[in-house]
């Protein structure tokens, strides 16, 4: 085990839970290989051959038996070198622990093992030693230890020569005790690709109604969040973040929501809540649908073990519809997502997109805008300058020659213009572009 962690540390690796699974694994399959050399070279010396012979002779008999065996459990984990993505990140450790293991292992019982034999061991007789060494306790515990242990041999040697005798029998009895257990586990066991963790927290991503506005959309997480109140309890309550909208500015990368009838709120409990966080997951989703069925909600825990496995995604199966046909890709979407939800093991399907907020559609005449010099981009490029800075389309940036800190610059119309614009005043946002050539 110390080989393996060895050549894992200069392998880049780590001492984590996964290579520490695979020592464990194989643990019990360590020292096979040198029971099996040990064990034959004392037959060698019970035959009368010295310790240096029988070392020797022991060690080379068994040498291709314990070769085959060591590679019959490593080729077991040679699939895990096809995994591909998450999987191959989390299982190579726990292969690699348990291959490194059995072959230091192998190593150590042809070469280690021998050679402490022919040094160090000896056979003696019982009557050597002498009984005045030992105290009249350990004595008695010695002689009713092996009693008793050779009378389990005997029952077991007697069992095992009656099933040989019927075969048949044994074969069905075993087969039939095997598929008994299993019958009676099997319900009560779960399946899932990763073992669950309570991550102390979730989020739920939520969906007002289509065009709702953002006063009507705060409205509606606030009732959200009185219904998380009342069913967390106080003391396991540590605090809700909620999100709504979105701002059309840098920011916008790094939110899940869409427009302004869309929100998520994240929810995170104290380090000792009562209570785990699925739990609580399914008793807010049950509320919600009885409540608020107008909203579309879809909850995740959103814990680091479940950001790892789903590669950083919201869900662990991830669906992407790719068009240039804006409408009708969601509207295929729409349509999967109806067919997958009523599959008996989704918990929760969304959609974070949504076309039906309200918002202004830009047709631009290219042939009458490339006479001016301007191209499509031009266009849209000085309305997002106009309405949300030009930090997307031509960021700046200034250096304080004092602190050395970089800051962006940025120019946009006064919000007081923005917040009282008309569609004449949007007509009337000037347009800069290239000049046309001659």
């Amino acid at each position: 085990m110390v080989v393996c962690l060895m050549i894992s540390n200069y392998m880049g690796g780590s001492i984590n839970t996964m290579i520490l699974g695979g020592l464990a694994l194989v643990f019990s399959r360590l020292i096979d290989n040198g029971v099996i050399v040990l064990e034959n070279i004392f037959r060698h010396m019970e035959m009368g051959e010295s310790p240096a012979v029988a070392a020797d002779k022991g060690g080379t008999e068994v040498s291709m038996a314990v070769l085959a065996a060591t590679f019959t459990t490593a080729i077991v984990f040679f699939p895990v070198t096809f995994f591909s993505g998450i999987s191959r990140y989390i299982f190579t450790p726990l292969a690699l622990g348990v291959v490194l293991s059995i072959f230091a292992s192998y190593f150590f019982a042809m070469m280690v093992v021998p050679l402490y034999c022919a040094r160090f061991i000896r056979l003696k007789d019982d009557g050597e030693f002498g009984t005045e060494s030992r105290s009249a306790f350990f004595a008695r515990f010695d002689r009713t230890f092996n009693e008793k242990y050779e009378r389990m041999l005997g029952w077991y040697e007697g069992l095992a020569k009656r099933a040989m005798r019927r075969p048949g029998f044994t074969a069905a009895a075993i087969l039939g005790g095997v598929a008994l257990v299993l019958a009676a586990a099997v319900p009560f066991l779960g399946r899932a690709y990763f073992p669950r963790t309570d991550p102390g927290q979730f989020v739920i991503d939520m969906r007002m109604p289509s065009g709702t506005r953002l006063e009507a959309s705060n409205d509606y997480i606030a009732k959200v969040e009185t219904i998380i109140r009342g069913v967390v309890k106080p003391s396991d309550l540590d605090m809700i973040v909620s999100n709504i909208g979105v701002y059309p500015d840098l920011s916008a990368i790094y939110t899940t929501n869409a427009s302004m009838d869309t929100a998520f709120v994240e929810v995170s409990l104290k380090e000792h809540h009562s209570i785990g966080s699925y739990e609580y997951m399914q008793r807010v989703r049950e509320r919600l649908s009885s409540e608020m069925p107008e909203l579309t909600a879809y909850y995740q825990a959103g814990g680091l073990v479940d950001s790892v496995i789903n590669q950083g995604l919201p869900a662990p199966i991830d669906i992407q519809v790719n068009s240039m046909d804006m409408r009708g890709a969601y509207a295929l979407a729409t349509s999967l997502a109806q067919k997958i939800k009523v599959m008996p093991n989704v918990s929760g399907v969304y959609i974070p997109q949504n076309l039906d907020f309200p918002g202004i559609e830009l047709n631009i005449d290219r042939e009458k805008a490339s006479l001016i010099g301007l191209s499509a981009k031009d266009v849209v490029d000085n309305v997002i300058t106009a309405m949300t800075s030009d930090g997307m389309v031509a960021p700046s940036y200034w250096i304080d020659p004092k602190s050395g800190n970089n800051y962006m610059v940025t120019v946009q119309y006064a919000n007081r213009i923005l917040n009282n614009m008309s569609m004449q005043d949007f007509e009337s946002i000037p347009l800069r572009g290239v000049q046309p050539a001659g």
